[in-house]
């Protein structure tokens, strides 16, 4: 790869810098999530067991 000249550079912009931020997000978001569900379905059965049958 060729090297800019000087005082050039490349950086995440606008959308592209959104879209790198919330994808990093992600994982962490579909974990609580299922934390979420597990903990509304051990409250509705009133059982910590029964959410994983």
């Amino acid at each position: 790869m060729k090297q800019l000249p000087n005082g050039f550079g490349l950086e995440w912009t606008a959308m592209s810098y959104q879209e790198r931020l919330s994808g990093a997000q992600a994982p962490a978001l579909y974990a609580i999530s299922l934390l979420v569900v597990f903990l509304c379905l051990a409250a509705l059965y009133e059982s910590w067991s029964v959410p994983f049958s």
